[in-house]
């Protein structure tokens, strides 16, 4: 594999897709995800500034997104914890730590323990039909 190849390739998998359907990220904001991955490739640790991302998208897109609709986006992976901020420098430049999906994933204890608590609500003497 050459080192172009390498740089270019993402970990976007379909569990990722998955989760932007499930929890309705739009593509605007998906594109953005996968950029903020690239940047932060090394570490999950990254500094992007947001106008070279519109930059970016403006190459391929032929206009980038406006100011109020890219910080929307952002604030939108921060509401799923796709990014939190670590330190905000301006309204387009942060210290950002990208989570990797299984983060964003609850513990599959926790899952199960969860079903079993809702299950027992049903079967307790307590529960009327």
């Amino acid at each position: 594999m050459t080192e172009k190849t390498q740089k270019n390739a993402l970990p976007w998998t379909e569990e990722h897709e998955s989760f932007c359907y499930q929890n309705r990220i739009p593509n605007a904001a998906k594109v953005l995800w996968q950029w903020l991955m690239r940047q932060g490739e090394v570490s999950l640790e990254t500094e992007p500034d947001l106008s070279e991302f519109n930059a970016w998208v403006e190459k391929s897109r032929g206009k980038g997104y406006s100011h109020n609709y890219l910080k929307k986006m952002f604030e939108l992976l921060c509401e799923h914890r796709v990014i939190q901020v670590v330190k905000q420098y301006s309204w387009k430049i942060f210290k950002l730590l990208v989570r990797p999906l299984e983060w964003l994933k609850p513990p599959r204890k926790k899952r199960e323990k969860n079903l079993q608590n809702n299950n027992s609500t049903y079967n307790s003497p307590d529960y009327k039909r």
